[in-house]
């Protein structure tokens, strides 16, 4: 059926390109050829710049109305083409991050127990099961993929409220979490800070960019504590931030494809209506 639309629509186009050549004034034959270049451009497989083309059309031309309805009657069938191509590259990439999670996540460890609030992913290579009775940071990937760090401090009263990853002669901050008694809090001598997904996501981002460097970890906000994070450490890191990422981007790209899905029937139906 849009095959014939479309040929319909270039059959309309040399109709009234030859009508319209007569006489016509400088406004209406600019009009004339933007119409013109955005029914070729969609024939020729670019959808969305001729959408484009038919924005240009209406927002500077608002008084040649003739080429402003041929563009309100072709633009469901470019609507259409152009959220068939997206669709068909969202279920491309969909495959290989589908493909990528499940390498992912097996360099997880699952982390359940009832005493917890929910379970949750650690990179299993790197996972230290003392963590909270040491001084340093763990990574950690929720059931719904979000990325978040720990931070511990044990002995030496640090009072920390963040930590500083830096190399390369950069670095990447997370916190400050102020001391409250639950998300920064202190029990005989031992300090667990936990960070925001926004705030964790950021610097896995930063370590896997730098992951070949050598890094060096700062707890800060009180009295700052620093140390080497070895390789295993930086490779846990990379590796929670890339299952996490899988499954997030993942997660967005099936919103858009929904989202592009009722745009596309919405542009059907506008172009059935249209063709009566």
């Amino acid at each position: 059926m849009y095959n014939v639309a479309i040929k319909l629509f270039a059959t309309e186009l040399c109709v009234l390109s030859l009508v319209a050549c007569g006489g016509e004034s400088e406004s209406t034959r600019a009009a004339r050829m933007l119409y013109e270049e955005a029914s070729t451009t969609n024939i020729s497989g670019d959808p969305v710049r001729a959408i484009s083309l038919l924005d240009s059309l209406q927002k500077t031309y608002p008084a040649e109305t003739e080429w402003q309805r041929a563009a309100m009657k072709l633009r469901p069938t470019l609507i259409i083409n152009a959220s068939d191509q997206m669709i068909k590259a969202i279920d491309d990439s969909l495959l290989v991050m589908e493909q990528d999670n499940i390498r992912f996540k097996g360099a997880m460890k699952l982390i359940s127990d009832k005493r917890l609030v929910e379970p949750y992913y650690v990179d299993a290579a790197s996972f230290d099961a003392d963590f909270m009775s040491g001084t340093g940071i763990q990574p950690r990937v929720s059931n719904i993929g979000q990325l978040y760090f720990l931070s511990s401090a044990n002995g030496g009263g640090l009072k920390h409220t963040g930590f500083t990853i830096t190399c390369d002669g950069e670095s990447i901050q997370c916190g400050p979490v102020p001391y409250d008694g639950e998300m920064n809090y202190r029990i005989d001598g031992s300090e667990i800070v936990t960070y925001s997904a926004d705030q964790s996501d950021k610097v896995g981002a930063f370590v896997k960019d730098h992951s070949t460097s050598a890094m060096t970890l700062t707890l800060t906000g009180g009295k700052n504590k620093s140390f080497k994070l070895s390789r295993k450490q930086i490779e846990g890191i990379v590796n929670c931030y890339n299952y996490s990422r899988s499954i997030i981007d993942a997660r967005q790209l099936a919103f858009e494809k929904e989202r592009l899905n009722r745009q596309l029937e919405i542009a059907k139906s506008q172009a059935e209506r249209l063709a009566l």
